[in-house]
């Protein structure tokens, strides 16, 4: 339709489609304005029931009038076409709007009370929409909030006065049909049954509840397993997944999302209320605003010779570290805050991609021994500047300066501190600046998770110590990297383990309280000791030291899969993911957690996404090979261990993966290959049999495949944690050969 006159109106564009028709943007000649015009569809139209239905959606709404529903202009017919005529609002939808771990709770309260007013109003008028989701709920670039799309609408319209043109004598619904859009739809309207103003109320539940969250509350691959789900599940609190959010509004939304209309909130007005009472006591009585979260940006370096990028990025680490230390706060983790580095966004777009109130950004100046380095609080939502300063110091002082700020932020906040107040911010682990800068390169090495990439780290992280070997948070990161050479087949088990252990029990004997050691103690038991009590006490000390370092929490939840508890693990990957949104290595990790809780679809986007961020990250590819398989893409997981080979320098498990899609997509030849390839090079490095095993069950050869199973056993291979969870062993699980080799690993029984 797009060029061509709809009577005295020129389609210009189409701007989506409604419950019973297509929306265009289009020019009133008459009048001069731009207007939104929402055509029936021919396709929807059923015969007059159709049109009378298009006709009484127009009139009803009219009628409402109400600031937070969309404006209805006219009902018309030209050239047989029925359109309603509407105001075009200028802006986005909160589909587009909604950032990946969800609003910031001033945000979310400030957008979801005008949802309930708009709601209220129609209910009063025997309205129940019956189509409520983020594609239908519009927010004006000033900020205000409409209801859109009647379409699906319920009208249980009572008789009128004759001046309003709304007389009916029944209600005008197709209840007999199930109407909506599956992930939003109550149980009743998807079982055919009545529906009311409830209905809407459950529908309000979902949509507060991705709000809050970025994620859906009832999970499935398919719209039958998303069906199944709304129907038996329990949701999560949404203060499982976003711990600075309060108890009472988790308890709101759960609410709203009872499967019995009888034990939801009974009227929109209800929850309107309880949504006021929770904005009043969130206010805390004017002034600066409470800032829930907070991303401290890597500072710029604006020394003469630009050789300061370290020292810079030191110092934001650091502003981060001691701000988790703050109660209240949410502390996006160094990952995803430097990831916005040279991608000039502004911070509104900074916020919405991290899911935070205000960013703190800096620059550093040295000259000789002289530094000046300049910060400033910026709230994300409007830019405006919270707090700024600088600060003039010596280069031996720099702690001194970091602590400085955190208590000037922590004063603008308005939060409680987790520590003493007379307690320093910044714990200074070492005075040897060389040995700090070594020991952030090492980070930022071992964060690659490539073969190269960790010994790198390796490298610094003994450099650093060498310079201060009481320097705890370099021995846990070493101990970090020899684990990981291990747990991804680069290092025999019993070795990784060995130089591992020693490092991370020294980092605890000088500091007993750092969170980053306790979690590499943790996750290194839980790999090579397979001794799960031990381990989960060593992640709970962690996360109770510091509960924003999100790599505790990834592996946790990884620990969690192990034990097959899985409705935890995703809880706790999604904790992580929230603390550090965009890090490459967190998102695959949800992957892996979905992929194992068979929700294949859920992991097949988490790789996606990472690849869209970056696409040279293997151990995503090979993650999505793994998922392709499973659904049953053989040429796709084909590609994509292919890809994930020539990314990994040629890793084993990569190469193994490549092995293993081969043979499931038919190419035994191929399979075949690749496992003669793999034997042929375990005479010049390390190949797990785990490894070989996964080629070999590819190809059928249960037999073979224990064998190297049952050998990886013997080496305590780290990947044997997850035997009960992974899919790629359910071909084996009816061996008793297999049975006893879990019994041997202790796993739990699966559930």
């Amino acid at each position: 339709m797009i060029g061509p006159k709809v009577g005295h109106y020129r389609i210009i564009e189409k701007l989506g489609e409604g419950g019973m028709g297509e929306v265009y943007l289009a020019e009133d000649t008459l009048l001069g304005r731009r207007v939104a015009l929402k055509v029936l569809s021919q396709k929807k139209t059923n015969g007059p029931e159709g049109v009378e239905r298009f006709k009484h959606e127009a009139r009803a709404v009219a009628a409402l009038s109400h600031p937070n529903i969309i404006t209805i202009h006219s009902v018309e017919e030209a050239e047989g076409r029925y359109f309603i005529t509407m105001e075009l609002v200028e802006g986005r939808t909160l589909g587009e709007l909604i950032p990946i771990t969800g609003f910031q709770l001033t945000r979310f309260l400030t957008l979801s009370i005008p949802i309930t007013e708009g709601l209220r109003a129609a209910h009063e008028r025997g309205i129940v929409h019956r189509d409520l989701k983020p594609a239908n709920i519009a927010v004006s670039d000033g900020g205000l909030v409409k209801i859109l799309d009647f379409g699906l609408a319920r009208f249980d319209l009572p008789k009128q006065d004759t001046d309003t043109e709304l007389i009916t004598t029944r209600p005008l619904t197709l209840d007999a049909q199930i109407l909506g859009t599956v992930p939003y739809m109550a149980p009743e309207q998807l079982q055919g049954k009545q529906t009311d103003a409830r209905t809407d109320i459950f529908s309000v539940g979902v949509l507060f509840h991705e709000m809050a969250t970025g994620q859906h509350p009832f999970s499935g691959e398919t719209v039958a397993d998303r069906i199944s789900s709304i129907l038996r599940d329990r949701p999560p609190s949404v203060c499982d997944l976003r711990v600075d959010y309060p108890k009472d509004l988790g308890k709101i939304i759960l609410r709203c999302l009872e499967k019995e209309p009888e034990r939801r909130y009974q009227a929109i007005l209800e929850l309107h209320d309880d949504l006021e009472r929770l904005q009043r006591d969130v206010d805390r009585g004017g002034g600066t605003p409470f800032v829930s979260s907070i991303a401290v940006l890597p500072f710029a370096d604006l020394s003469p010779e630009r050789d300061q990028q370290y020292f810079c990025d030191g110092i934001a680490e650091e502003l981060i570290t001691a701000l988790t230390r703050i109660k209240d706060l949410r502390v996006v983790a160094r990952t995803s805050a430097f990831s916005c580095r040279d991608k000039g966004m502004d911070v509104k777009q900074i916020g919405n991609v991290l899911g935070v109130a205000a960013v703190l950004e800096g620059s550093v100046r040295t000259a000789g021994n002289r530094v000046r380095i300049t910060s400033q609080l910026v709230a994300t939502e409007d830019g405006y500047q919270l707090w700024s300063d600088k600060f003039d110091r010596e280069m031996d002082d720099v702690f001194s300066i970091q602590d400085e700020i955190a208590r000037r932020i922590t004063e603008r906040l308005k939060v409680k501190l987790v520590v003493d107040s007379g307690a320093l911010f910044v714990r200074k682990h070492t005075k040897v600046v060389d040995a700090y800068n070594f020991y952030l390169k090492g980070r930022y090495h071992w964060a690659l998770r490539s073969e190269s990439g960790i010994r790198k780290g390796i490298e610094f992280f003994d450099q650093s110590i060498a310079l201060d070997p009481d320097y705890a948070p370099a021995l846990a990161g070493l101990a970090d990297c020899h684990t990981q050479l291990g747990d991804y087949g680069y290092m025999p088990p019993g070795n990784a383990r060995m130089a591992a252990r020693a490092p991370v029990l020294r980092a605890l004997e000088i500091d007993d309280t750092l969170a980053e050691a306790h979690t590499s103690l943790a996750y290194m038991t839980l790999l090579y000791d397979w001794d799960w009590n031990s381990a989960e006490r060593e992640f709970k000390r962690a996360l109770e030291l510091n509960p924003s370092y999100a790599t505790t929490h990834q592996l946790y939840a990884e620990y969690l899969t192990a034990m097959g508890r899985m409705d935890e693990a995703i809880a706790e990957v999604l904790r992580a993911r929230e603390l550090d949104p965009v890090s490459l290595i967190v998102n695959t990790v949800a992957g892996w957690v979905f992929f194992r809780a068979r929700h294949n679809g859920r992991a097949a986007e988490q790789c996606l996404n990472v690849l869209e961020q970056d696409s040279g990250f293997a151990l995503a590819h090979n993650l999505l090979s793994w998922v392709y398989v499973q659904q049953g893409k053989h040429d796709e997981a084909v590609a994509e261990a292919r890809q994930g080979v020539a990314l990994s320098e040629h890793g084993t498990l990569m190469t193994a993966t490549l092995g293993y899609a081969l043979a499931l997509s038919g190419d035994s030849d191929g399979a075949r290959t690749v496992l003669e390839a793999m034997k042929n090079e375990s005479s010049d490095r390390y190949v797990p049999p785990y490894d070989l095993a996964l080629v070999h069950t590819g190809l059928g050869q249960n037999d073979q495949a224990l064998t190297c199973l049952e050998k990886a056993c013997d080496e305590r291979y780290g990947w044997l944690v997850y035997l009960n969870a992974d899919p790629i062993w359910d071909s084996l699980r009816s061996e008793p050969r297999f049975s006893t080799l879990v019994q041997r690993v202790g796993l739990p029984k699966r559930g």
